[in-house]
C-alpha cells in the first residue's frame, strides 16, 4: 500500500474478541495504525490454538517540495515569474492556471498546490508587492538656435534625478547638440528614465552688401539667398529676391 508522507494508514486482521493478534512492531490490537514505510507482519491465534499469519508492505511517499520563494517587493510595471518546480506534476494555482510557472504583474497573494505522480500534495504562497514608479515625459526633441539654451524638465523634484551630462536637478539648460537623457529614482529604488534631443540650428547667412548708391529711375535687385528658408523683407515682401 502506499501513502503519502505526514499521512496514515490503518491495517486490521478483522478479527478481535477470541483471538490474539501479534504484530512484527509488538502490538496485539486487532487494527494497527501505521505512518512509516516498511513490511508489517501479524500473527493470529484463536482460543483453540488455530494459528495463521499474513504480511502487508507500506510504502510511505514524500511530498512534493515547493517553496515559491520570500515575498517579493517590485516597482510598477516589472513583472516576476513564479515557479513551482516538480516537473511532470500537476498543478493547481489560486488564479486558476495550471501551469509549473506563472507570470505576475500584479500585487496580490499567489498559492499553488502540487500533486505528484504518488498522488502527495503540498502547497506554497507567496505576497507579491508593487511600488510607485515615477512618471518622466521628456519631448522627443527640441530645438533651438544657436545663442539660445533648451530648457529640459524631468519633474519629480523629490526624487533623486540623474541627466546624462550629470546634472541632478529636475531642470536643466543646455545649448549643445545630442541626446540628454534622465533617470528618476524614488526613495523606494523604483525608476523611470526618459531622453530627448536637443538641435540646434545656426543663423542662416544674409549679405546684402554694402549701401548701394544708384541713378533715379534705375532699379536694383536685392538678393537675401538662402533659397530654402523663409524670408520676410521690410517692404512686406516674402519672396528671395525684391527689385528696389
Amino acid at each position: 500500500a502506499d501513502i503519502c508522507q505526514g499521512d496514515s494508514i490503518v491495517i486490521s486482521t478483522g478479527y478481535d474478541e477470541g483471538f490474539t493478534n501479534i504484530w512484527s512492531t509488538g502490538d496485539t490490537t486487532a487494527e494497527l495504525v501505521v505512518t512509516a514505510t516498511g513490511i508489517y507482519s501479524v500473527n493470529l491465534v484463536s482460543d483453540q490454538g488455530c494459528e495463521t499469519n499474513d504480511e502487508i508492505s507500506i510504502t510511505v511517499h514524500a511530498l512534493p517540495v515547493v517553496n515559491l520563494g520570500e515575498d517579493v517587493t517590485l516597482c510598477d510595471g516589472q513583472t516576476i515569474t513564479l515557479n513551482a518546480g516538480n516537473a511532470g506534476s500537476d498543478f493547481l494555482w489560486n488564479t486558476s492556471a495550471v501551469s509549473q510557472t506563472l507570470e505576475v504583474s500584479t500585487a496580490d497573494n499567489y498559492s499553488v498546490e502540487v500533486t505528484n505522480s504518488w498522488n502527495c500534495v503540498n502547497d506554497d504562497e507567496i505576497l507579491i508587492f508593487y511600488n510607485e514608479t515615477p512618471v518622466v515625459d521628456l519631448p522627443v526633441s527640441v530645438s533651438i538656435c544657436e545663442d539660445e539654451e533648451a530648457v529640459l524638465d524631468a519633474g519629480n523634484s523629490n526624487n533623486t534625478i540623474l541627466w546624462s551630462n550629470g546634472a541632478e536637478s529636475s531642470v536643466v539648460s543646455v545649448n549643445n547638440p545630442g541626446i540628454y537623457t534622465v533617470t528618476v529614482t524614488t526613495d523606494l529604488n523604483c525608476s523611470a528614465t526618459d531622453q530627448t534631443e536637443v538641435i540646434v540650428y545656426t543663423y542662416p547667412i544674409v549679405n546684402l552688401s554694402i549701401d548701394e548708391v544708384f541713378c533715379e529711375g534705375a532699379t536694383y535687385v536685392l538678393d537675401a539667398e538662402n533659397p530654402a528658408l523663409d524670408h520676410i523683407w521690410s517692404t512686406g515682401d516674402t519672396s528671395q529676391t525684391i527689385e528696389v
